[in-house]
């Protein structure tokens, strides 16, 4: 016993040195080089991450590229160029259901109340409700995205056929302009410029089809690879951590993300002032997804639906 504690009293030293060595290195490792892409809309707290030391408090060090379409996106994420980008939960789910290796990392934006997008008519318009819009156009960001679903479903919903309705696509930023100049009868807009357009009392508000008819599914969301995921579960969770922290400063310091509204947009100073922000999240409510899922199934957007283990990944927040 005695020669034990002998070993025990030289040993120990040692293994308390290990373990501070251990300590340090951990304390100064590199950290995470990523590229993050955010969308027109709903970015702000990827930017107030970074510029309030969120990213860096959680080893990570950021870089923020612009990004454009939901679909787009996918892409670069598939070839490395990208690690986490900003899309929509549809494009996620039309993806993976065609046998793309992407998944939902945490979400951004859910449906809900106060809604982020809308369906909205210039006041001049005779587009008052969605049967109104038989044999008009509407102009969309993206064909099959959330309000183009949203759109079916409520056509469908006020008793007229969703094939008398031409659906265009048009940039997020041209969207007022093109209704303001009849190239389309309605649009649906994304805040901040759904909101601008109401404020000017030049649009008035027709639907909040997708808040209707997909209350809680995940509009807009960060998506990545599944290898990248997969290989990378550390980095996935450090993500997840520093963007929720995020949400929280971003939620509770509404001044902040109207000061990103200013530096970013090229909306007026004074609009963006009073304009009302919806709460992020990061929870992906599979509920809802699914519910999201079964209406593209129902309208042959998709042939089948994805589980929820194969478009969430392991490290999101769910409910």
């Amino acid at each position: 016993m005695q020669a034990f504690l002998q070993v025990a009293r030289r040993a120990f030293p040692a293994l308390i040195a290990a373990l501070a060595m251990t300590i340090a290195v951990f304390a100064h490792a590199e950290p995470a080089r990523l590229k993050v892409m955010v969308a027109p809309t709903a970015f702000e707290a990827v930017y107030l991450a970074r510029d309030q030391g969120i990213f860096a408090r959680h080893n990570l060090d950021v870089e923020i590229v612009p990004g454009g379409p939901p679909d787009a996106m996918l892409p670069l994420l598939l070839n490395g160029q990208v690690q986490y980008a900003m899309s929509s939960g549809l494009a996620i789910v039309t993806a993976v259901s065609k046998g793309l290796p992407i998944r939902i990392a945490l979400s951004n934006l859910n449906s809900g109340q106060p809604s982020t997008a809308a369906l909205i008519a210039p006041s001049s318009s005779p587009v008052k409700t969605v049967a109104d819009l038989k044999g008009r156009k509407v102009g969309l960001s993206s064909l099959r995205n959330q309000p183009h679903l949203g759109m079916l479903i409520s056509a469908r919903n006020s008793g007229i056929d969703p094939a008398s309705i031409s659906f265009v696509e048009i940039p997020t930023s041209a969207m007022v302009a093109a209704a303001e100049k009849g190239t389309v009868d309605a649009i649906y807009a994304l805040d901040p410029h759904k909101s601008a357009a109401l404020a000017s009392g030049n649009f008035r508000l027709v639907e909040e089809s997708v808040s209707q008819f997909m209350g809680g599914a995940t509009a807009v969301t960060f998506a990545g690879s599944k290898e990248f995921l997969d290989r990378n579960p550390a980095i996935q969770k450090n993500f997840v951590a520093a963007m929720s922290e995020a949400f929280e400063f971003a939620n509770s310091h509404p001044e902040a993300v109207r000061d990103v509204d200013v530096k970013y947009t090229k909306l007026p100073p004074e609009f963006i002032r009073g304009r009302q922000i919806s709460p992020f999240s990061a929870v992906v409510d599979v509920a809802a997804l699914k519910k999201m899922t079964d209406a593209m199934v129902a309208n042959g957007w998709i042939t089948r639906a994805p589980s929820a283990g194969e478009l969430v990944d392991a490290n999101a927040p769910t409910k």
